[in-house]
C-alpha cells in the first residue's frame, strides 16, 4: 500500500506513461475539492430555470453559498476541503 498523498500520487503518475490513471486521479481530486463547481450566479440561475429548475430553490441555495457542479449537473453545498 502506497503512503503517497493524493497530490503526490498525481505528480508521480504524471511523470509516468499512465495517462488513464492520471485522468482518473485528477477527476477524483476535482470531485473532492470542487474543481467542477461554479458559482450559482444570477445568469446561471436564469439558465437553470429555463431548463425547468425551481427559481425559489435556486435563489435559496445561492444565498447559502451553494454551487453548481457542471459535470454532475447538480447543486452542491460549499466545499469543506479547501
Amino acid at each position: 500500500m502506497s503512503k503517497f498523498t493524493l497530490a503526490e500520487t498525481i505528480k508521480e503518475l504524471k511523470t509516468s506513461d499512465r495517462k488513464e490513471q492520471v485522468d482518473h486521479a485528477t477527476t477524483m481530486l476535482d470531485l473532492f475539492v470542487g474543481g467542477d463547481e461554479v458559482p450559482l450566479s444570477d445568469e446561471l440561475i436564469e439558465e437553470l430555470v429555463a431548463e425547468g429548475w425551481d427559481r425559489k430553490e435556486l435563489i435559496s441555495a445561492q444565498k447559502k453559498g451553494f454551487r453548481y457542479n457542471t459535470s454532475r449537473e447538480s447543486i452542491v453545498s460549499p466545499s469543506e476541503l479547501i
